[in-house]
């Protein structure tokens, strides 16, 4: 079973936290999921380019080209998981895309969702 460190843990008050399991594999994909290539200095193609989409109309391209972009995202950074299915809604009148992602984790053949959402842009 896979273990790691969960940092800022926003949950509790503690900063780090010890994370194993589907508990660590969300977290894993939730921030790379919110992070956009060019953030992270050392490493600048890590990450997932859905905040590229905020210019995007049309919510059938943006939900076809976000499952895209997460399955390569997915294969490239994540690869202790497999992807099985992405459900993508666009939350009407915002600029939010809510994810179902349905994972298998290779080494132990568990298959579990996650639930989470990006948000392209902030409301003015």
């Amino acid at each position: 079973m896979a273990v790691g460190v969960g940092i800022y843990n926003l949950d509790s008050d503690e900063f780090a936290k010890i994370k194993s399991g589907k508990e660590l594999y969300s977290e894993s994909v939730t921030r790379l999921l919110n992070t956009a290539p060019g953030e992270r200095p050392y490493d600048p193609l890590f990450g997932c380019p859905l905040k590229y989409l905020v210019f995007e109309k049309d919510p059938f391209y943006i939900a076809r080209s976000a499952q895209y972009m997460i399955q390569l995202a997915l294969e490239r950074y994540e690869t202790r998981l497999e992807l099985l299915n992405i459900k993508t809604t666009i939350k009407n009148g915002t600029r939010k895309i809510i994810l179902a992602l349905t994972l298998k984790v290779k080494a132990t053949q568990e298959v579990f969702t996650i639930e989470t959402d990006v948000e392209l842009s902030r409301s003015v």
